[in-house]
């Protein structure tokens, strides 16, 4: 009988360390898979320890499960991985379980290389941007050049150029040739300027129509648009809807089975020690009927 306690707390140990035992194994599996990614080996065989056409199935832990809050929801041919927001309520009753996980997502973020470039140094992810010429800065325009010869031709840039309304006189005044240029290049310009008035007239006599036109065919877009992101809410509260009772209807199925996993744990746990109470009972009597047994040969 002295050694019931003893016993009774192996078995317990036993009992409730199988799910430490497993995120244990889960944990060490992440951390190959981390030196594995540095040194960029690969294992040909997610289960190296089962021979070909021998893999056992892997046993589902629903108190892992619940802990883990992953649920897969299959649509088609495709399987998603959801988290359960609507349901877990880890952050609320563990304490200190969010800094714990920022301090983990940190440190990950330090360990993870990030990309370094140069201040001058332009990203070449695609080979067809070495064929575009460079994009000149605005302090390196030719334009803005003070020491550019059309710069200085033309003098300052807020000045209005009236140069070219200028009309050229020929040097040789008693050559034919060049008053017949001259005077075809004052046609030429007034025929540009007979064309401007008439644009200037028909821009203010239609223009105002036309751009409340413009702005009546805008308006008539509005309602469309609206329409449209009103469709679009109601199509995302549909599909927070859905999650919601979906994973609402899965949280519910987890905590069942994390019951019921407790309760069998708990019912093996009582069959350990009645099995050991009776085990102690039969050494008690079977030592008793030994010891009469002895007695009696005496």
């Amino acid at each position: 009988m002295e050694d019931l306690p003893r016993r009774l707390g192996t078995i317990q140990s036993q009992q409730f360390s199988q799910s430490g035992e497993m995120m244990f194994i889960g944990y060490k599996i992440m951390i190959l898979g981390k030196e594995k990614r540095k040194t960029g080996v690969r294992s040909k065989s997610r289960f190296p320890m089962h021979p070909p056409g021998k893999r056992s199935k892997p046993r589902s832990n629903p108190g892992l499960l619940l802990q883990s809050g992953l649920t897969l929801e299959k649509h088609q041919s495709m399987t998603t991985i959801d988290s359960l927001p609507y349901y877990d309520r880890d952050l609320d009753i563990i304490p200190n379980l969010r800094q714990r996980i920022e301090r983990e997502i940190e440190l990950e973020m330090k360990s993870t290389p990030q990309p370094v470039l140069s201040a001058n140094q332009t990203p070449t992810h695609h080979p067809f941007l070495s064929e575009f010429p460079d994009v000149p800065s605005a302090r390196s325009s030719r334009l803005a050049d003070k020491s550019d010869p059309n710069y200085q031709s033309h003098g300052s840039k807020d000045s209005l150029d009236i140069e070219r309304f200028n009309i050229p006189y020929p040097d040789d005044h008693t050559h034919l040739k060049g008053w017949e240029d001259a005077l075809s290049n004052t046609k030429s310009q007034l025929e540009h300027q007979r064309l401007r008035l008439i644009n200037l007239d028909l821009i203010g006599k239609h223009g105002a129509n036309h751009w409340k036109l413009s702005n009546f065919l805008v308006e008539q877009e509005i309602p469309k648009v609206e329409k449209l992101v009103e469709h679009y809410k109601n199509e995302i509260d549909n599909v927070n809807r859905r999650r919601k009772a979906h994973q609402t209807d899965v949280g519910d199925r987890l905590t069942d089975l994390a019951q019921k996993w407790q309760n069998l744990i708990s019912t093996n746990i009582s069959l350990e020690i009645t099995n050991l109470n009776l085990k102690l009972e039969v050494e008690a009597l079977q030592q008793e009927a030994a010891n009469l047994k002895q007695s009696l040969s005496t």
